[in-house]
């Protein structure tokens, strides 16, 4: 992804989440954000996957929980077939094991549902800087 070498241009974004609110509430706030533009939403893995391959993000934030699998799968589904689309994981349940597994499969964050923490904005834009915000696996 060229994002960090051309800040000038929008990255894309693509939201993965079974929740229709919680994707508008994404969307809404991403795309506010100066430098980053919404290309698309799914709800689903099979959703994503297609979407992924149709409007090539160059961002994908994903559920974990998807009515049909795995958000942190979809990551590593993704990151062996074009590894520079960055994946960030969004969870209810942020927890070491769930930080593990996002990491080993190639996420760049985790973000927690309920953020106590940055915005997932703040996220984005750290990740663009060149802050990898999961940290690497031993």
């Amino acid at each position: 992804m060229g994002t960090t070498s051309r800040p000038s241009v929008p990255a894309t974004v693509l939201i993965v989440d079974d929740h229709e609110g919680v994707r508008l509430a994404e969307a809404r706030s991403i795309a506010s954000s100066p430098g980053l533009r919404v290309v698309g939403e799914a709800g689903s893995v099979q959703e994503a996957l297609l979407a992924v391959a149709a409007l090539q993000p160059d961002i994908v934030v994903l559920d974990v929980r998807l009515p049909d699998g795995d958000g942190i799968e979809v990551c590593r589904k993704l990151q062996v077939s074009d590894p520079d689309v960055w994946c960030i994981v969004v969870t209810a349940v942020d927890n070491d094991e769930t930080r593990e597994r996002a990491a080993r499969a190639g996420a760049r964050a985790v973000v927690g549902k309920r953020l106590h923490g940055p915005s997932l904005v703040d996220v984005i834009r750290d990740l663009r800087t060149g802050r990898r915000v999961v940290p690497p696996t031993t």
